[in-house]
């Protein structure tokens, strides 16, 4: 049918991270996202986890070498690459699992239900910045760099805004088309 539903997930468990365990996850997103390469062996070696490229890997779910912020799709290169880690190194993602910090299996478990979700619905958010957003607020950045941060991605937003409407100007039957296929019932 095409009557309106109430879906409730359950993500499973949940629990309260420390101070100290959130500003290092939010200080290992930002060094993902900002491709800080340095910051994040860092960060990595304070966890014990010697591949910092796998972490981030994992923590994007994406192949972290071949990363974008504002990518919105893999390509077929990236999806080979996905395919590899996980079938030639997913021992190593056990051990970098066992490392961290049990509550960072949460965190992980609720990224891939937020990746999925995001993903059923047409990938609406580019979720990376988003998380980045919220995460640079919490980080150790100094102040100038967390303001200069969120100023430079609040322009990538607005600029991906502004590209959207002038393709809606330009080719409005491009939008028609995916609005159509955007109705329910």
């Amino acid at each position: 049918t095409h009557k309106p539903q109430l879906v409730i997930l359950d993500h499973g468990l949940y629990v309260e991270l420390s101070d100290e365990k959130r500003v290092k996850l939010a200080n290992l997103w930002c060094a993902i996202v900002e491709r800080d390469d340095e910051r994040l062996i860092e960060i990595c070696k304070s966890m014990n986890v010697a591949n910092y490229n796998l972490l981030a890997s994992v923590f994007l779910q994406y192949p972290y070498k071949n990363f974008s912020t504002f990518q919105a799709t893999a390509t077929s290169g990236d999806l080979e690459l996905m395919r590899y880690q996980a079938r030639e190194e997913m021992h190593n993602v056990t051990e970098i699992l066992d490392l961290m910090p049990p509550e960072y299996a949460l965190v992980l478990r609720n990224l891939v239900t937020v990746r999925a979700t995001n993903k059923e619905v047409g990938n609406p958010v580019c979720r990376t910045a988003l998380l980045y957003k919220y995460a640079i607020r919490d980080s150790t950045l100094p102040f100038y760099r967390v303001w200069w941060s969120l100023a430079r991605l609040h322009y990538q937003e607005w600029m991906s805004d502004l590209q959207m409407a002038y393709l809606k100007w330009w080719r409005p039957e491009m939008f028609e088309v995916v609005d159509d296929m955007l109705k329910i019932g």
